[in-house]
């Protein structure tokens, strides 16, 4: 099985490291074959007992779980760990890496597509050739499309090519990226412009810009040659024949859908011509062995056979130090493959850890041979080692007192006499700044010069570490460096190794770079301007690693740079590198306190750098107590941790560093902060945990998870399952129901109960009652019992009964003052003695409470003789026909027939949507009445009722309702210009009632609504009569506009009317968002503060406090809901400011940012300038420093269009203008002026400054 051979070899290495911590010896020698077979043995004697799976858990269980304290011994572990992550990548569960896609050609595309020049597409035949292996494909006139889209960030293409013709200019060989047509994210191999013999990598997008990383590789004609491009996210290798042939940053090109890999063409360049065989894609970066053993296919033993090992001619190192051996194996050997020991001639003066590190035991001289074997084959090296007395105990070859300079020189206090000039020394002053002794550089044109004695003093030229500790100050430019080696400042700088402090966006940026390629630190950390912080730079073998205060910055740098190339070419004038100083031309020196620079002549280790200052611990758990705040964790819906009901915040990050969580309770808690609530409260712990090599910090919570509270939403469900939906309508019902569904019910935490909660209460403000259930009054009034009655004793009649459309609306009950004469139940009279007595039925109405009482006078006695005509029952049944004009005066004549056994007539009238009310009773010889109270611009609706007895007394006919009549009150015309009146109020439920006054003319009405800045669109239409909308659909948080416009005819047809705008109402919110708060200084004692417009906020109130600890945000200022901006003038110049805003809507606050700093500094000077054959001459205005007076002084500075500012003066208190006589006639300089205050902290405060400044040429 081929993982046991991978696995059992890197287990060997872990099993030798305890050998070798067991008994050390300077003679290492162990057999890799005997490790084998001992794994081998180990596994088959279990084979009874564990399968394959498990055995191979059992081994990366092993791996992943080395004892620390042997490793930690052994010092070399850490190496071996790098070895086996990088193992484990390359292998998945022990096998060797598989390619997704294999292209052989035998006679087949498979699967690829042709593709004429620019990815056009092709119709001819595909032609193949004499290939690798087997059969190839002849590209030339077309290239292929691999189709295989979307990779992902890791991804390896291999290949075997044969160039049979000149390459044109950037004529893709591969081209790794988007379509034609989108936006350009690739990486290309392709033909060197104006050669066609050789081949450069480049790429474009995802922060490249046609960068060509790799440039002048050749590739030869008429012969096969493997091409290998291995990419893990943008770092890329690039192979030739197997062997590295360049590294460089590139695109994640195939990171997208339509993202594919091409072979002889791309989406611009000529055609590539030649033979291309054995295409192999693989979906993970390949390593160099892998990548190695796809070209030369031999054992390891052949290989060593006729290929040579390397290691070190000579080594110099102190007493205590360590340099590698630097045994380089042949590319398709590893240290796993082969058996490798190392023998001192005198092993009293070194020691020789398994893994080629020596250490210096004793003043003396000695030879380490280095011996290779894989089977029969043995290659030795030998290597020259002198140890010398340490010249200081910490091991540095550099150390600078920071107490003061002597004629501009920093004095080396190591002993190696390194000593560093200082470039411009009137810009650097030495203070005492608390208990250290500072180094403050406070002018951009001051630096420090590093020797290049530093470097030659180094026992491994490629094993340092640089340490400094400093402090910025907040004048400190946006690429200022701290320090860095290399020496060779230009437009674009190269071959470097540097850091500094705070980048343009706030962050560290650290790395290095050849002449080529830039490795930076990924990282987040930010630091606060005027704080001393400790930086340790390790370079080891290639392998770059960054630590701030103990914590490690980001991941470690995997570079396989040579020091020694980057010093060669990056260096010169005997200079190695700079304090202050960057290598790009364009970045402003670093301004701030250096207290101490050191070059320590060894790699340090995390455990040494974590270990040297008890305050690192300190610091990282004070970072952790800040980064996991009581406040943070409970969140903003939960008050004290004896009180949880809802999700806490559980930060994972800190800066770079990962926080771990644990939870004594998942079921409670979990380890992400979800909250589960049970039947009972619930006591759990989380701890949270953050660990960077040997520091580690942690915080405990106590944290009690209340009992889940139903109580509320069991209320509501009842109250749900008790409703009677009969009186609401169908449709309302229907979208509660529709609500209803959505409803959780087996809820496990409060959030849960609580979005329950809300959707329950959302769902019941669907219901919208009948018309009739809302208000039944004008059926009631139309079923009216009759306001007399006579009978004899013994006689029963229905007098009311309640109409069945509106039975479920309204509560009905009855009552008689004469219960002697008469009683009066369910409707039903009943006379029982001769008297009179007065009956009532109460009505009231269910959906607001609204009662009316309607009485009949019931009289007792003799029965009245039967009139001649028709039966009372049959009078009743009849219907008067009724008509009804309008008159040339406005008035209404209303007209009906006569109606048999009629004894008088009552005429009633009502408005569109309203209600019959009576206007006149005339007698039964009366068949016409004219109305002369009709308002004009009026609907009316009138209607008669004949009554058996006179004055509209006793029983009553039916009446109609639909005789209609407008009585208009203008013209069209004059009905256009009425503007209506609006009102709109948002109810409880957060719906929103829009009323208006009745609109003369208006047959119907159309409502409208919009937010600010869009237009008015249509809600819903109305007839006349009607003066009130509901919106349902309003959004919290939002201000909505309502108007409303009336029209000449029905359903919002025909001529309209004017209609309002500023009818608005804000819907309240729950919850407001938190303001985004920026800041910037207008003079000495203004800050203007910005911030971003909260949703549904109604105001807003700004507040300050100083930046320093102690102190309380206090407000300052309240402003509306649509301002954004407030001017603090009552700031103090140079004082740290925080400020930050609250927006309000009633009761509910948003949260707030803590730390956006804010400093009232000088204004920026008004500029002009003008020029002359002497100069450009800049006059500027005084800036303030007070009420009363100025700026202690002014610095002038100028740039051209493509570079940026530099200093050329610095001018007094009083001087207004300056005369820049250095410029070069004709050219176009840019200037502008910046003022400046001391401090009586002795700090210098800069002001504002005009970043255009002025234009002026000298003639």
């Amino acid at each position: 099985m081929k993982y046991r051979k991978v696995f059992s070899g890197l287990l060997a290495g872990v099993m030798v490291a305890s050998t070798v911590l067991a008994a050390p010896t300077t003679a290492y020698s162990a057999s890799l074959e005997e490790e084998y077979e001992e794994e081998e043995l180990l596994l088959e004697d279990d084979s009874n007992l564990l399968s394959d799976e498990e055995e191979e858990s059992e081994e990366e269980l092993e791996l992943e779980n080395p004892d620390e304290e042997d490793t930690e011994a052994a010092g070399f572990y850490e190496e071996d760990s790098l070895d086996l992550e990088d193992g484990i990548q390359a292998y998945s569960a022990g096998e060797e890496a598989q390619p997704v896609k294999t292209f052989s050609f035998e006679g087949d595309l498979d699967g690829s597509t042709m593709k004429a020049q620019k990815r056009a597409a092709y119709s001819g035949s595909a032609e193949y050739a004499e290939g690798y292996s087997g059969q190839g494909i002849v590209l030339g006139n077309y290239g292929l499309e691999l189709n295989q889209l979307n990779l992902g960030e890791t991804h390896t293409v291999s290949f075997w090519v044969k160039r049979t013709a000149a390459m044109g200019n950037f004529s893709s060989l591969v081209f790794m990226g988007s379509p034609v047509g989108a936006t350009e994210n690739w990486v290309s191999v392709a033909g060197e412009e104006n050669d066609g013999s050789h081949l450069r990598v480049w790429s474009n997008g995802d922060g490249f810009s046609w960068s060509a990383g790799i440039t002048g590789v050749e590739l030869p004609q008429d012969e096969w040659t493997m091409v290998t491009i291995s990419q893990d996210a943008k770092n890329l290798d690039f192979y030739m024949n197997g062997e590295l042939a360049g590294t460089m940053q590139a695109a994640r090109s195939l990171v997208g859908e339509s993202n594919d890999i091409c072979i002889g063409v791309n989406n611009w360049d000529p055609l590539f011509k030649g033979v291309v065989d054995e295409i192999q894609i693989y979906d993970q970066a390949l390593t160099a062995d892998e990548v190695y053993s796809l070209y030369d296919t031999r054992s390891p033993e052949e290989i060593l056979g006729e290929k040579e090992i390397t290691v070190a001619d000579s080594i110099s190192i102190y007493e205590k130090d360590t340099a590698n051996i630097n045994l380089k194996l042949p590319a398709g050997v590893t240290a796993a493959d082969a058996e490798i020991s190392y023998t001192a001639t005198d092993p009293e003066i070194v020691q020789i850890s398994e893994d080629g590190i020596v250490t210096g035991l004793k003043a003396g001289t000695t030879t380490i041979t280095t011996t290779v074997t894989i089977g029969s084959v043995t290659k030795t090296g030998s290597t020259s080692v002198e140890v010398k007395e340490p010249v200081n105990a910490e091991g540095v070859v550099a150390s600078y007192s920071m107490e003061g300079a002597e004629e501009g020189v920093l004095k080396d206090t190591s002993g190696f006499g390194n000593d560093a000039a200082i470039v411009n020394p009137d810009g650097v002053q030495f203070i005492q700044d608390g208990d250290r002794d500072v180094m403050e550089i406070t002018d951009t044109a001051s630096y420090v010069t590093i020797p290049m004695g530093v470097y030659e003093d180094l026992s491994d030229k490629e094993a340092f570490t640089i340490e400094a500790k400093y402090s910025r100050s907040a004048g400190s430019g946006s690429a200022s460096w701290l320090f860095n080696i290399g020496s060779n400042v230009k437009g674009t700088g190269d071959n470097y190794l540097f850091y500094c402090p705070s980048f343009s966006s706030g962050a560290i940026r650290s790395g290095i770079k050849n002449s080529s390629t830039e490795y930076l630190f990924s990282t987040v950390s930010t630091q606060t301007p005027e704080q001393y912080y400790t930086v340790d730079m390790v370079f080891d073998h290639g392998k770059v690693s960054l630590y701030v205060d103990g914590i490690e910055i980001g991941k470690a740098l995997n570079t396989n740079f040579s020091m020694e190339d980057i010093v060669k070419a990056g260096t010169s004038g005997d200079i190695l590198g700079f304090i202050g100083k960057s290598c790009w031309s364009a970045d402003t020196n670093f301004l701030g306190k250096v207290d101490s620079y050191k070059v320590y002549n060894r790699a340090r280790t995390a455990a040494d750098i974590q270990g040297s200052d008890p305050a690192y611990q300190t610091g990282l758990q004070e970072k952790l107590e800040s980064a996991v705040s009581d406040a943070v964790v409970l969140g903003p819906k939960n008050e004290s941790f004896d009180q949880v009901l809802y999700n806490l915040t559980l930060p994972t990050a800190l800066d770079d560093l990962t926080i771990a969580w644990t939870t004594t309770d998942e079921t409670a808690v979990d380890t992400k902060g979800n909250v589960y609530n049970s039947s009972e409260d619930k006591t759990v712990t989380l701890t949270a945990t953050v660990t960077t090599g040997t520091l580690t910090a942690s915080k405990e919570f106590e944290v009690t998870v209340k009992q889940l509270d139903l109580t509320e939403l069991n209320q509501l469900l009842a109250q749900v399952e008790a409703l009677d939906t009969t009186l609401y309508t169908e449709e309302s019902v229907a979208e509660m129901n529709q609500i209803l569904e959505t409803v959780n019910t087996d809820v496990k935490t409060q959030s849960e109960v609580d979005t329950a909660i809300d959707t329950v209460k959302k769902a019941i403000s669907k219901l919208v009652y009948k018309e009739n259930y809302e208000d039944p009054w004008e059926i009631i009034e139309a079923n009216a019992p009759k306001e007399d009655a006579k009978y004899e004793i013994g006689d029963t009649e229905t007098l009311f009964s309640v109409p069945e459309e509106v039975k479920d609306a309204v509560l009905v009950s009855y009552a008689s003052d004469n219960e002697t004469v008469a009683v009066y139940e369910n409707g039903v009279v009943k006379a029982l003695a001769n008297g009179t007595a007065i009956v009532t039925v109460t009505v009231e109405a269910k959906s607001d409470g609204f009662k009316m009482e309607y009485s009949t006078c019931v009289t007792v006695g003799e029965k009245p003789q039967e009139p001649e005509g028709p039966t009372e029952e049959e009078f009743r049944q009849m219907m008067p026909s009724v008509d009804a004009e309008v008159l040339e005066d406005d008035s209404v004549k209303v007209t009906w027939e006569k109606i048999e056994g009629a004894n008088s007539y009552r005429i009633y009238r009502k408005e569109a949507g309203g209600s019959f009310t009576g206007l006149m009773t005339v007698g039964s010889d009366v068949l016409e009445f004219t109305d002369d109270t009709a308002v004009p611009g009026t609907v009316y609706y009138y209607t008669v009722k004949g009554f058996w007895e006179a004055d509209a007394k006793g029983s009553a006919t039916k009446y109609p309702t639909d005789v209609m009549v407008r009585v208009t009150a203008g013209t069209q015309e004059e009905f256009q210009d009425v503007m209506p009146e609006v009102m709109a109020k948002v109810n409880s439920n957060k719906s929103v009632t829009v009323s208006w006054k009745k609109v003369p003319d208006a047959m119907s009405y159309r409502i409208y609504r919009k937010t600010a800045g869009t237009a008015f669109k249509g809600l819903a239409n109305v007839n006349a009569g009607t003066t009130s909308y509901v919106d349902q659909t309003a959004a919290d948080g939002v201000t909505y506009y309502y108007t409303v416009k009336g029209f000449w005819e029905e359903n919002a047809q025909g001529a309209a009317t004017k209609y309002p705008s500023d009818v608005k109402v804000t819907i309240p919110v729950d919850y407001l968002k938190t303001p985004v708060v920026s800041t910037r200084s207008i003079n000495y004692c203004t800050v203007d503060v910005n911030w971003t417009g909260v949703t549904g906020a109604q105001k807003y109130v700004i507040y300050r406090k100083e930046a320093k600890v102690g102190t309380t945000f206090k407000s300052i200022g309240t402003v509306s809901a649509d301002t954004l901006t407030y001017r603090d003038a009552t700031a103090k110049m140079g004082v740290s400011y925080y400020y930050t805003v609250k927006a309000y809507a009633g009761s509910v606050a948003s949260g707030y940012q803590k730390t956006v700093r804010g400093m009232a500094v000088p204004s920026s000077p008004g500029l002009s300038a003008s020029g002359s054959t002497k100069g450009v001459t800049v006059t500027w205005t005084g800036s303030k420093a007070g009420a009363n007076s100025f700026a202690d002084g002014y610095r002038v500075f100028r740039r051209t269009a493509n570079t940026s500012w530099k200093t050329i003066a610095t001018v007094g208190k009083d001087v207004r203008s300056y005369t820049d006589t250095t410029g070069v006639k004709g050219g176009n300089y840019y200037y502008t002026v910046r003022a400046y205050v001391k401090q009586s902290d002795g700090t210098t405060l800069w002001g504002t400054y005009n970043s255009a400044g002025v234009k002026g040429a000298k003639k």
